[in-house]
């Protein structure tokens, strides 16, 4: 008789918050999974429910072969090691991406599950987790990434501080639910080992999606959760890899796979291989759970993301009225010979253009002229066109998204959608505008309004 090896994935928990999402994993008790959690604080350490605990060294002689001595003995014998952390803070930002480095040395498959930091955490916080995410990424197959800061897209204005971090740890979970429990909980639909292999080797960034739904409409509201899930770095449309997980109750037949599967092959790339798992909870009746890891084309995600921000690359998203915004301040890009559109292009863009943020803007005492005094100067500088270009570029790929979320689909997207987005953040059009004594606050308060009617 020929026993089948059974893969060994190994889910490691770095800092707080990855001894937090360890600890609700351990309540799942999904056979076959090894777990483990990392800190240099014994006392974070002494809080959680798992066994394995993993000291770390702090910073000081050698400590960086201690790291990676430490990591290649608890991952030397794994198939898989999906690694969970927040990123920004000290252990998270420094040992998660020695882990991956270590993992990829091996051989190793390499999953990460991190959280992004809120943006009133400061700017410091979010470099840190943007050098430390960068590196993640060289060395990792799959990163799925979580920005705390879009929690407050899917919860109430009102809620508390310790519901939306347990908002945000619950998705994290349902990610990595999603691939442990695909393999190693049986079901009416299971999946093999190299199936999930195959749809996460070199995968890159990854959607999430997650969708619950109960009562009378809970497959349709699954599905729209699952499907349009704003806690996700990445839309779900341009995915050639899918993993889907369902978990239903016991009312849940052919039919209602067939919608679901439908569905997602509906809203991602016509080409797309699905990898489906189905299992059933005894103690649920209409309730449904879906959870979807979406991954692009290997090569258009390992690359590294380029940061031009060419107005081409957005007009089909756009209403008119932004689309004129970006043709100015293209032209403004090629009179004053820079390569890229960064904020203070958009923002003079927006003041030379007949547009509702300019009117906003010069509603709050923004004067085009001596805007245009500081924006000229701000030319002289390469790395203060080049550097938050970025962020521009963010701003302009979710900006679509926001107005989705707040006025449904069909709706175009206006100029003071972002304008918001930008002034958020401490990109150079916010300096000039802060240093010109424009009335920010006022500013901020002017534009929700106009978003919110």
């Amino acid at each position: 008789m020929c026993d089948i090896k059974m893969p060994k994935i190994k889910i490691v928990g770095i800092g707080g918050a990855g001894c937090n999402m360890v600890n609700l994993l351990l309540k799942q008790e999904i056979k076959g999974i090894e777990y483990f959690v990392a800190d240099s604080d014994k006392e974070t350490l002494g809080l959680s429910s798992c066994e394995n605990k993993i000291k770390l060294p702090t910073v000081g002689s050698s400590w960086l072969l201690m790291a990676q001595d430490i990591f290649k003995a608890v991952i030397t014998d794994a198939d898989m090691v999906v690694m969970i952390s927040g990123l920004g803070g000290y252990i998270g930002s420094t040992f998660m991406p020695i882990l991956a480095e270590v993992a990829k040395s091996m051989n190793t498959m390499t999953v990460a599950a991190v959280a992004t930091p809120f943006e009133f955490e400061g700017k410091a916080r979010m470099t840190k987790c943007v050098e430390s995410l960068e590196r993640l990424k060289t060395f990792t197959d799959t990163v799925i990434v979580v920005p705390n800061h879009r929690v407050k897209k899917i919860v109430p204005k009102t809620t508390s501080m310790k519901t939306a971090l347990s908002v945000i740890d619950t998705v994290i979970f349902e990610a990595v639910n999603c691939i442990a429990s695909s393999i190693f909980e049986p079901g009416l639909i299971n999946v093999e080992y190299e199936d999930v292999a195959l749809i996460l080797k070199g995968g890159g960034l990854a959607y999430l999606g997650v969708g619950i739904g109960e009562g009378e409409n809970s497959i349709q509201d699954a599905i729209k959760s699952a499907i349009n899930n704003p806690m996700s770095s990445t839309k779900i449309n341009t995915a050639k890899r899918i993993l889907l997980s369902v978990t239903g109750g016991t009312d849940l037949d052919v039919q209602n796979a067939l919608e679901i599967a439908n569905a997602v092959r509906n809203a991602v790339d016509a080409d797309a291989n699905i990898m489906f798992s189905m299992k059933i909870e005894e103690s649920w009746t209409s309730k449904i759970r879906l959870a979807i890891i979406g991954l692009t084309d290997e090569k258009e995600t390992i690359s590294k993301p380029k940061i031009e921000v060419q107005k081409n690359h957005f007009e089909r998203k756009f209403n008119n009225e932004l689309s004129s915004v970006l043709t100015k301040a293209e032209e403004l890009a090629a009179q004053f010979n820079t390569a890229y559109i960064a904020s203070e292009h958009i923002v003079y863009a927006m003041l030379l253009t007949d547009c509702k943020a300019g009117e906003i803007l010069k509603a709050c005492g923004c004067v085009q002229e001596i805007y245009e005094r500081f924006f000229i100067k701000s030319l002289s500088f390469e790395c203060a066109i080049n550097g938050f270009t970025p962020r521009m570029k963010s701003i302009l790929q979710h900006a679509e998204e926001d107005v989705i979320l707040k006025k449904g689909y069909g709706t175009e997207v206006g100029t003071e959608y972002v304008l918001y987005a930008t002034i958020s953040g401490e990109c150079l059009a916010y300096k000039i505008l802060e240093a010109i004594g424009v009335n920010i606050k006022q500013l901020r308060e002017m534009l929700q309004d106009e978003i919110d009617s």
